[in-house]
């Protein structure tokens, strides 16, 4: 299997480590301001920064339009309010 973090291979037993990152870091790491990301959204500003402080949660349809956006898969966000890193083992 390929690792995405990489490009190198996972081996049997090899740990991996899965990146995870906030709204705001994935927003702020596309280069995009609050408010050139809330236009492209097709939200206010207010809402968007609603969703990066976590007060309010993205419906699936606007969190996969985010992670277009910020190109970045959907599966890389964590809907938190810190970026963590998961490890484990893959396969025993």
């Amino acid at each position: 299997m390929m690792n995405a973090l990489s490009g190198g291979i996972i081996r049997k037993n090899e740990r991996r480590i899965i990146m995870k990152v906030t709204l705001e870091a994935a927003r702020v790491n596309s280069g995009m301001t609050q408010e050139k990301a809330a236009s492209l959204l097709g939200i206010s500003r207010r809402s968007l920064q609603k969703y990066e402080s976590y007060e309010m949660s993205p419906r699936v349809d606007l969190a996969i339009k985010m992670s277009k956006i910020y190109n970045c898969e959907l599966s890389d966000f964590i809907f938190l309010k810190q970026n963590i890193a998961l490890s484990g083992e893959k396969g025993a």
